[in-house]
């Protein structure tokens, strides 16, 4: 996961994280992040009962999404505990580093378009 930012600050760094493949009766419950100051539980939504198509059969199933905050650069074990079992799962959260390093459209006379592009991670 990357932050949005240089300095983490300023653009909203949300990420999502499914939660997908449960019953459609199960609990969801105590999401935790290990390093709260890195990444932090937001929210967690369920979307309850719907079907999807397996292999040519209809079959009923829950997801859910766990709405994440980014601070800064660091790792962090996420938890949530589906039905009295907690399932984890390791994040690292890295800078934003612009991709580009030199651009030159031609026909604008060899301009370096470098400079145009913010140091987050949306461009222009």
């Amino acid at each position: 996961m990357y932050l949005n930012s240089r300095d983490g600050k300023g653009l909203s760094t949300t990420r999502e994280i499914a939660i997908s493949g449960i019953n459609a009766d199960s609990k969801i419950t105590a999401p935790k992040s290990s390093k709260p100051s890195v990444l932090k539980i937001d929210h967690l939504t369920v979307l309850n009962e719907h079907t999807v198509q397996y292999e040519g059969e209809n079959v009923e199933h829950s997801s859910a999404t766990l709405f994440v905050g980014l601070y800064k650069p660091g790792r962090s074990t996420v938890s949530v505990n589906v039905d009295g079992e907690t399932y984890r799962t390791k994040l690292k959260v890295a800078q934003y580093v612009n991709p580009v390093k030199k651009l030159v459209v031609t026909g604008i006379s060899g301009k370096n378009l470098k400079s145009l592009f913010r140091t987050s991670g949306s461009a222009v």
